[in-house]
């Protein structure tokens, strides 16, 4: 059985959890499982690696650190067995568990906000009904760098930027005019990391869906600009990668991306997948700049030859032979053709005007080279091999360089220093790397205060002296 349809029988297979748990009508847990398929939530609390699903332990690499996620099932010991609607309605859309508990944002609660109360109900009730409690945690821990390892630090950073307030469930009903933004913007929570992060880290609403990164890999700009967006998709490409994956001759999902194809987005109904597409139709377009082609028409896909603006043919790149090309033809080539084409079937794509070879930065392409890819869907199971392991980070950059400069765009250049720093998380936010000055600046008027505190406790003294 596909392991990824789980949520979609797990009424059938946990039947006897839902005996113990509380006594839900089985129309609200039904749609609480629609709910927890659309809001991801398997996705992140399941270790994909040897874990079991819902049971936590999913590690999210970022700047600061690494973030594991929680067990979420019901064992009353290691999960949520014990909380009540209210704790878990906190939890989820304020980011604060019992006991005063600060979570994260990598657990997108300032999205989750906006979630409606009737779907937080649902959800809970499809948890403690139908998910079989696991009774142990995660083995790996959330260590993050001083002072974000602090929990009450996001105390002063809910206060600013988590209190949104939950749409109105008759708005977002399915079929309603408000379903799509509903979807994006807090089920599907799909600016989470299509958004860019201001400086304190939050999602920068004025650059709504512009693209953002997580985790070192490049989450690309969902606007409606026909260059840098969505704009020059048609309606069933968009739907078609969202419900299985790739687009041919647009894009492949990997990464996270993948991840939410093979748990969440696949599952979705047509209507829905509809209304999303509708709602990210309406987002105002915004081009990256420098951005002259889209990345599916960078090259003309016969001779390679890069596309000028006009949409004429200009030069083919000069191709230097290297140790990129060598290990490309004797690693890559087997699926993706030595011409890079892929195969006729397009289950291996092309390489030719791909976002990951074609767009604005080669994060994409390095990570994917490094870590593989793994996406499963009802129909079909999508597998390569990540080679991080294989080659240092000098091959990927050979590699990569070979593949931008022959399919790709070829103005990019990755060095082992960049690999390096995408397979660490991607680059430090400004806070971060200011965090050391910020710190210094700290102790510095700390010290003044404590200075000027006994200045004044002296001089009260000696006054009291004459």
């Amino acid at each position: 059985m596909n392991r990824l349809a789980l949520p979609a029988v797990a009424a059938i297979a946990l039947a006897p959890w839902g005996a113990m748990a509380q006594d839900f009508d089985p129309a609200l847990v039904e749609r609480g499982r629609y709910v927890a398929i659309a809001a991801d939530c398997a996705a992140c609390h399941t270790n994909h690696e040897e874990g079991v699903e819902w049971a936590g332990g999913y590690i999210l690499e970022s700047p600061m650190g690494a973030m594991v996620s929680t067990n979420i099932t019901p064992s009353k010991e290691f999960g949520i067995g014990d909380w009540t609607l209210e704790q878990f309605s906190r939890a989820v859309r304020k980011g604060v568990a019992p006991g005063m508990h600060f979570l994260y944002p990598g657990m997108p609660y300032s999205d989750y906000a906006q979630i409606t109360d009737d779907d937080i109900s649902a959800l809970y009730a499809f948890i403690m009904t139908e998910i079989e409690p696991v009774d142990a945690a995660p083995e790996a821990t959330t260590q993050l760098s001083f002072p974000f390892n602090i929990r009450y630090v996001m105390m002063g950073w809910n206060l600013l930027f988590a209190r949104s307030a939950p749409f109105e469930a008759a708005d977002v009903a399915p079929g309603a005019a408000d379903r799509g933004e509903y979807l994006v913007k807090a089920l599907a929570h799909c600016n989470t990391c299509h958004t860019p992060r201001n400086v304190l880290l939050a999602e920068d609403t004025s650059q709504f869906l512009q693209g953002g990164n997580v985790g070192g890999w490049e989450a690309p700009n969902l606007t409606s600009d026909p260059i840098s967006g969505l704009g020059g998709w048609s309606d069933d490409e968009i739907k078609q990668y969202l419900s299985v994956g790739h687009a041919h001759g647009k894009a492949q999902a990997a990464g996270p991306m993948a991840e939410a194809v093979s748990y969440s987005l696949q599952y979705l109904n047509d209507d829905d997948l509809q209304a999303i597409v509708d709602f990210l139709r309406t987002v105002p377009p915004t081009r990256t700049p420098g951005q002259i082609r889209p990345s599916f028409a960078l090259r003309d896909p016969d001779t390679r030859a890069l596309l000028n603006e006009d949409g004429s043919a200009g030069a083919i790149p000069t191709v230097t032979p290297s140790q990129g090309e060598e290990l490309f033809m004797a690693s890559c080539a087997n699926c993706h053709g030595a011409d890079g084409r892929g195969t006729d079937d397009f289950y291996y794509p092309s390489l030719i005007n791909n976002a990951a070879t074609s767009g604005m930065t080669a994060s994409n392409l390095v990570m994917v080279i490094s870590t593989g890819l793994q996406r499963e869907t009802e129909d079909d199971y999508f597998f390569m091999p990540a080679y991080a392991g294989s080659w240092d980070s000098q091959q990927i950059a050979d590699v990569a360089n070979y593949v931008l400069e022959s399919f790709g765009n070829p103005a990019l250049h990755v060095t082992a220093d960049y690999v390096e720093l995408l397979q660490a998380g991607g680059e430090k936010p400004l806070l971060l790397r200011a965090m050391p000055y910020l710190l210094a600046l700290g102790g510095i008027v700390a010290v003044a205060v404590l200075l000027l505190l006994i200045g004044l406790i002296r001089a009260r003294r000696r006054a009291r002296m004459i």
